[in-house]
């Protein structure tokens, strides 16, 4: 089965195709944090740096629900969670 690169960046199933055009084309934004990273790893933006200004942006537009809202607990751990994938690539977890 061949999957598109989008697919390939952000882990197989975590963002459809259909959704990743849709998203490109204005016609929604991403819902939740979880597939704003799954789209921005589809177009190729992987690391800390890539990621951090956009989720950044996204918990301050988002400031208003309060801050223990999911895009404020998603910009929160996102440090942590690079840690922790970089144990898991080098096998120390």
């Amino acid at each position: 089965m061949r999957h598109c690169l989008g697919e390939r960046m952000s882990g197989i199933g975590e963002l459809p195709s259909s959704t990743t055009r849709r998203v490109i084309k204005g016609e929604i934004l991403p819902v939740n944090p979880r597939q704003t990273i799954a789209f921005l790893k589809a177009c190729c933006m992987v690391r800390h740096t890539d990621l951090e200004p956009w989720l950044a942006a996204a918990a301050r537009a988002h400031a208003h629900l309060g801050a223990d809202n999911e895009w404020d607990t998603a910009y929160q751990k996102l440090p942590a969670q690079v840690e922790k994938n970089r144990h898991e690539q080098k096998g120390d977890a």
